[in-house]
């Protein structure tokens, strides 16, 4: 398809965007799903790397729900991570 797209006289920055981002991007959505989903359950890791200041979504979510003994925020802050989840996996589907 690349070589098609270069005898119909694309360049290369035209192929690139309409044929190789177009073929890849589920790869490109799977993987960065791949990627999103253990970053919100990790927040120990993040907060050893990111120092924890500020801390992470998940781990202020945590934090609500079992020491501060806040649970409805707890529960809010987890429901808006879901809720990100699911828009991203939306907005991202390609059609079949």
């Amino acid at each position: 398809m690349i070589e098609a797209a270069y005898d119909l006289g694309a360049g290369p920055v035209r192929a690139f965007s309409q044929v190789i981002i177009p073929l890849t991007s589920p790869g490109i959505v799977a993987g960065a799903l791949l990627v999103f989903v253990p970053s919100i359950a990790m927040f120990a890791i993040t907060n050893l790397m990111g120092g924890g200041d500020p801390p992470p979504s998940a781990k202020s979510s945590t934090n609500n729900s079992l020491s501060g003994r806040n649970q409805p925020f707890g529960a809010a802050l987890g429901c808006l991570l879901l809720l990100i989840f699911f828009l991203s996996l939306v907005a991202h589907q390609t059609p079949a």
